[in-house]
C-alpha cells in the first residue's frame, strides 16, 4: 500500500526546483516558529513559548539579557498578572547561511499591552523588531538567540467603558485571554478535529509540477520585495531602495510621482531631514502571477514621527497597488502606487521611562540590523 501511495503522489515529470522548494518549506517552518512565540506570550503558555526556542537559547530584550528559559518564566508571570496582550508580527525577512541549517530573521512587531500605573491603567502600542538567529537542530527550526529593538510607542490612558446606549462590541465578540480562558483555544481545538477528520479524504493523486513550484518561488521572491521596501524606507537606505525597482520603474504617492530612482533619493533625504523615525508594517498581501508579470495589493500601517520639541505622530492606513516584472530571472517592482484610506495625527507620547532600557532603532548605517546581517560571512543581506 505504501508503494501505491508513493506512486500516486509522484509528479508526472521530474521537478527541477526541489532545492528552492525545500528552502521555501524551511521559510514556512521558521515563520510558524515565530508565530508560536507570539502565541505563547499572548496566551501566557510556558510550554508553547519555550517550544519556540532551543534549550540553550539566549535573549537580549534590554530589560532582560540571559537564557531564554529564564525569560519564559519572567514573561509568563508578567502576562498572568496583567490583562491580555496581542503581538502582531509582519514583514518577516529570512536569510539562510552555513549549510542551510542556520538562518537569521528580522520581524516587525506591534504589541498591545495594558499596564497598571499610579494614575490609572495605560494602554500601550509598542512597535519594534525581533532580530533572531535560528538553527535547524533535532529535527526542527527554533530560535537560538533573540535581540529586541524598540522603534516607537504610543501610550494613552485606558479608554473609558462603552456607554450603556452604545454598541458595546466587547460584549458581542469572542474574548481573548490567557491559557484555557482564551476563546480562540477552544475554536482551534475544534478546527483541528475537523482538519484531522478530513485527512482520510485527502486526494492522493495531486502532483507537483514545475509551473506550480515556479509560482510558489515567485510569490516568495515578490514577498521579499514588499518587505524589503519597508526596511529600506524605514532605514532611509537609498541604495537598498533603488535596488528593488527596475531602472524604468515608477512610483506614485501623491507627494511624489515619477521615476523610482529619483523617489529613492528624495524620500530618504526627506526622512532624514524631517522625521525622527518611520515604520511601515505590511499585511493582507494579495498577488496574481502570470508568467513573468504580476500585480499585487498589500495593506500598510505606517507611522512617522516629527523632529522637534513637540513631535507629532502621523499614522496612516492604506494600500500599495503594485506591478512586478521578472527580467533576466529577477523580480523587481515596475510600478508602485500608494492609496491612503485613513490617517491619525496626534502628539507623540513616546517619552516614557518604561522604555529607557531598550535598544532603539534608527537610520542606516547605525540601525542594529546592519551589524546583525553582516556578522556572519556566509550570510547575504536580504534585499
Amino acid at each position: 500500500m505504501a508503494d501505491m501511495a508513493t506512486a500516486e503522489c509522484a509528479p508526472a515529470e521530474p521537478v527541477k526546483n526541489r532545492s528552492a522548494l525545500g528552502a521555501l518549506l524551511d521559510r514556512r517552518a521558521i515563520e510558524a516558529c515565530l508565530a508560536v512565540h507570539s502565541r505563547g506570550v499572548d496566551r501566557a503558555d510556558p510550554a508553547l513559548l519555550a517550544s519556540a526556542y532551543h534549550d540553550d537559547a539566549t535573549v537580549d530584550y534590554g530589560f532582560f539579557a540571559g537564557l531564554a528559559a529564564e525569560l519564559v518564566d519572567v514573561l509568563v508571570a508578567a502576562q498572568r498578572a496583567g490583562e491580555s496582550t496581542l503581538h502582531r508580527t509582519s514583514n518577516i525577512s529570512i536569510q539562510f547561511g552555513g549549510n542551510g541549517n542556520e538562518a537569521r530573521s528580522e520581524t516587525y512587531c506591534i504589541a498591545y499591552v495594558e499596564t497598571p500605573e499610579v494614575d490609572g491603567p495605560v494602554q500601550r502600542l509598542v512597535g519594534g523588531r525581533y532580530l533572531d538567529r535560528l538553527a535547524f537542530r533535532d529535527g526542527r527550526w527554533a530560535i537560538g538567540h533573540r535581540q529586541y529593538v524598540l522603534d516607537w510607542s504610543i501610550n494613552r490612558p485606558t479608554s473609558v467603558a462603552w456607554p450603556e446606549q452604545a454598541f458595546a462590541i466587547e460584549t458581542r465578540v469572542p474574548a481573548g485571554g490567557h491559557a484555557a480562558r482564551d476563546t480562540g483555544l477552544a475554536l482551534l481545538t475544534a478546527s483541528a478535529a475537523w482538519r484531522d477528520a478530513g485527512e482520510k479524504e485527502k486526494n492522493m493523486s495531486l502532483s507537483v509540477t514545475d509551473d506550480a513550484i515556479d509560482e510558489l518561488i515567485a510569490r516568495q521572491e515578490i514577498s521579499e520585495l514588499i518587505t524589503g521596501y519597508s526596511r529600506a524606507v524605514d532605514r532611509a537606505d537609498a541604495g537598498a531602495l533603488t535596488a528593488l525597482f527596475h531602472p524604468d520603474a515608477s512610483v506614485v504617492t501623491g507627494v511624489f510621482n515619477g521615476r523610482a530612482s529619483d523617489f529613492a533619493q528624495e524620500i530618504t533625504g526627506w526622512l532624514r531631514a524631517n522625521a525622527k523615525l518611520t515604520c511601515h508594517t505590511v499585511s493582507n498581501v494579495w498577488l496574481s502571477i502570470r508568467g513573468d508579470r504580476a500585480i499585487g495589493e498589500s495593506y500598510i500601517l505606517g507611522l512617522n514621527r516629527d523632529i522637534g520639541a513637540d513631535p507629532q505622530d502621523h499614522i496612516a492606513g492604506g494600500r500599495y497597488l503594485d506591478r512586478f516584472e521578472r527580467r533576466d530571472g529577477t523580480w523587481r517592482f515596475s510600478e508602485r502606487v500608494f492609496v491612503m484610506d485613513w490617517n491619525i495625527n496626534q502628539p507623540s507620547s513616546d517619552a516614557d521611562p518604561m522604555y529607557d532600557c531598550y535598544q532603539r532603532g534608527g537610520y542606516a548605517p547605525n540601525d542594529p540590523i546592519y551589524a546583525f546581517w553582516q556578522t556572519e560571512p556566509n550570510m547575504e543581506t536580504p534585499r
